[in-house]
């Protein structure tokens, strides 16, 4: 074999290994796609639920927030803080408001379930510390 011969098989040669090696390249790039698919198909699409109270808890603000605004609601708020007169924390009598102790029975409260407070000792009971005593 003449050394042309053995320049030219050794081109060939070269020449099928960067194919070689640029077909395995194509080859892990498209098994790495398939993966990345696969693996997101696995994953947990994200809950697009709204918000639902556990039984025994708060119930929705909604339907809260409906009752607190509603006629019922304010005729028994108003008697029970002109009954009481004061606050039952503190002794204050202004900015008397009527501060739900649980809300299992909302809509369908009694005397107990209520605490009269005034704005101060209910916006401590919320957990607002704006207002600290001294």
């Amino acid at each position: 074999m003449s050394e042309y011969d053995e320049q030219i098989a050794k081109l060939k040669a070269e020449r099928d290994l960067r194919h070689h090696f640029m077909l395995r390249n194509q080859q892990n790039k498209k098994k790495a796609k398939k993966k990345a698919k696969q693996a997101a198909a696995r994953k947990k699409p994200k809950s697009k639920r709204k918000w639902k109270p556990k039984a025994g808890k708060k119930a929705k603000p909604s339907v809260y927030a409906k009752y607190i605004k509603s006629a019922e609601w304010r005729a028994k708020s108003k008697q029970w803080r002109e009954e009481t007169g004061k606050c039952e924390k503190c002794g204050s009598t202004h900015q008397l408001a009527c501060h739900h102790l649980h809300y299992d029975t909302l809509g369908n409260e009694k005397r107990e379930d209520i605490e009269i407070l005034c704005y101060k000792c209910h916006c401590e009971a919320h957990g607002v510390t704006k207002f600290k005593r001294k």
